[in-house]
């Protein structure tokens, strides 16, 4: 630990094996003395006690939500009383690296996976701003299409957009080109947001803002954290030069529909309480999102399907045949 300024917090939720793959990754990406702190959201009883057995074989610590760490191992596994979503389920993470004496902690899914070692490299860049709270790498999804940063949201993102999509898709092209050039120039950028998959940041500002805002399960953490470390003057910054790999959606496949109303409810209670959105406003993001849901991206992957379905039979028999030239 006292080689390492940052330990690494990853939650679990029924995914024991693939937590525990996640660990051997950073293990062989980042160095096998890596410290890392996961936090089990109260799995079921098979799952949890996979990850138990997995800590127990390595002589690793196992220890519960309330329980003090007296003699700390390098690895942790903390027993949660519940499932308490992204937020409360990481700040128990980020409270006992603080405790630990960490000054950084690497929140990471464990859904991310490292091609390349890139967290020194990383780290040293936090290091250049002390106004810098939070940092993260490029996120590239399982089709190697970026995965953020992202701008400020508002109605015109929830609303306006979704509804004039067709009239605004060319200029948003040409935007997202533009900006993607622009981003990829620069060493360090300054966004509104980070993807919350894997996001370097610093304890003592975490602690100073408040931790993670708890009143939320899942969904519009990164936003509400960006809010609050941009009021007391501290900067979000990416890193495009480095990057990571992120199987979306694998940590939130179990909850289904629910999702969706999860990601409503969290996004209104950013608007009100961060944006200080009226009941007008609030609306419109509602209609926006639902509008989006049901209506504009059910239409466009069916265009996309139709897409490929024409290119499927009818693009092979438009070639010349090799025998006829």
């Amino acid at each position: 630990r006292g080689e390492k300024m940052y330990i690494f917090v990853i939650l679990n939720w029924n995914k024991a094996s693939m937590t525990i793959n996640s660990i051997r990754n950073i293990q062989n990406m980042e160095g096998k003395e890596t410290p890392i702190i996961v936090v089990d959201n109260n799995s079921n009883k098979d799952e949890r006690e996979k990850l138990i057995s997995f800590f127990r074989e390595n002589n690793w610590s196992v220890i519960d939500e309330d329980e003090n760490l007296e003699v700390p191992t390098r690895n942790v596994l903390v027993l949660a009383k519940e499932n308490y979503g992204y937020a409360k389920g990481n700040n128990i993470g980020l409270k006992l690296a603080k405790k630990l004496g960490y000054k950084w902690a690497v929140i990471m899914n464990n859904d991310v996976l490292f091609e390349q070692p890139i967290m020194a490299k990383l780290f040293n860049l936090a290091q250049s701003d002390n106004r810098i709270a939070v940092i993260g790498p490029r996120i590239i999804g399982p089709n190697s299409k970026r995965q953020g940063p992202f701008i400020k949201p508002g109605v015109h993102t929830y609303f306006l957009l979704p509804v004039f999509y067709p009239l605004l898709y060319p200029f948003l092209k040409i935007g997202t080109i533009i900006r993607v050039k622009l981003i990829s120039r620069r060493l360090i950028y300054y966004p509104y947001r980070l993807m919350g998959c894997l996001m370097l940041v610093n304890l003592e500002v975490m602690e100073e803002v408040g931790w993670f805002d708890e009143g939320t399960f899942l969904y519009a953490e990164e936003p509400i954290l960006s809010e609050k470390l941009f009021k007391k003057g501290y900067k979000v910054a990416y890193v495009d030069s480095l990057y990571v790999r992120h199987m979306h959606g694998a940590t939130t496949s179990e909850l289904g529909s629910k999702k969706d109303l999860l990601r409503l409810d969290s996004d209104l209670y950013y608007f009100e309480k961060y944006r200080k959105y009226g009941p007008f406003r609030l609306f419109l993001v509602r209609i926006g999102f639902l509008y989006s849901l049901f209506v504009l991206t059910p239409v466009l992957i069916w265009i996309k399907k139709s897409i490929k379905l024409v290119f499927k039979r009818f693009l092979p028999r438009t070639r010349p045949s090799v025998s006829g030239e």
